[in-house]
């Protein structure tokens, strides 16, 4: 039996995982044998061109989810609040979204005392960034300016070009 994660990654062929489970597969035909199930498991169950996978089971959108309380709400802004941000310009990925990254981080202080820190739990802080010298200008930034953050940053890097920066308390 193989089970895997994130899924929606595994299904071109030129892949070596996906190589891998052929040959997993090839060598126990080789003893008469096969394999006896293949579980994928993803929370965006389509290929690249939006089509959903044919052997998909159940879909549980992520609204759905939020919904039913099974993953942690996104905290959003009141709107006085968001009516104040402005970009500035600039070429530096911090600088131009300041205001926006501070309004971040203060909603995020806020639904740490206030929610979080009372049940036990972590509140995660989540900025996307439009490519990795970006990401890591806010990476930098972050650990940098805000004592709390020091140390605390998860830079993520991925190829479909979705940066991601997670800052844990």
């Amino acid at each position: 039996m193989i089970i895997n994660d994130e899924a929606h990654h595994i299904h071109d062929p030129s892949l070596a995982w996906f190589k891998s489970i052929q040959d997993i597969h090839n060598k126990l035909k080789q003893k008469e044998k096969c394999l006896s199930l293949q579980i994928d498991v993803t929370a965006t169950p389509k290929h690249n061109n939006g089509a959903i996978f044919v052997q998909t089971v159940s879909d549980y959108p992520l609204v759905e989810a939020i919904w039913q309380n099974v993953v942690k709400h996104p905290v959003l802004p009141d709107s006085a609040s968001r009516a104040k941000l402005s970009e500035r310009q600039s070429s530096r990925f911090t600088e131009k979204y300041a205001d926006y990254i501070l309004l971040g981080l203060e909603e995020w202080r806020k639904t740490c005392k206030e929610e979080h820190e009372k049940l036990g739990k972590k509140a995660i802080l989540f900025i996307m960034a439009d490519d990795t010298r970006n990401c890591d200008d806010l990476a930098a930034y972050l650990e940098n300016t805000y004592s709390e953050l020091k140390g605390a940053v998860l830079t993520i890097h991925t190829k479909n070009c979705i940066f991601q920066t997670y800052a844990a308390k």
